[in-house]
């Protein structure tokens, strides 16, 4: 329950900074999966993970623009590439 209440609060932000861009449900959904799965693995709250991902750039110049591919990997993939991607930024230790 109390996940699903910051993965709301997590769209909800993110769609009202977004909605200039046109943002598709597709791309909030994969976000949401992909701060979900982040948040089980590295055992962070999801507002970590969003926070680090939207600080780092990760989100803005890596998720968002690259969703058409990623969006095709596995959940595996998907957590151990994101990881590598936040570590190289300096998101990660």
């Amino acid at each position: 329950m109390i996940r699903n209440l910051v993965a709301n609060e997590i769209i909800c932000t993110f769609a009202n900074e977004y909605v200039n861009l046109s943002m598709r449900t597709e791309h909030l959904d994969f976000i949401t999966f992909c701060v979900g799965s982040l948040s089980d693995a590295l055992r962070m709250s999801a507002s970590q993970v969003y926070g680090a991902l939207r600080s780092s750039g990760v989100l803005n110049d890596y998720i968002v623009p690259c969703y058409d591919v990623l969006h095709t990997f596995s959940k595996d993939y998907l957590v151990e590439e994101l990881t590598e991607v936040l570590k190289e930024r300096g998101a990660l230790a």
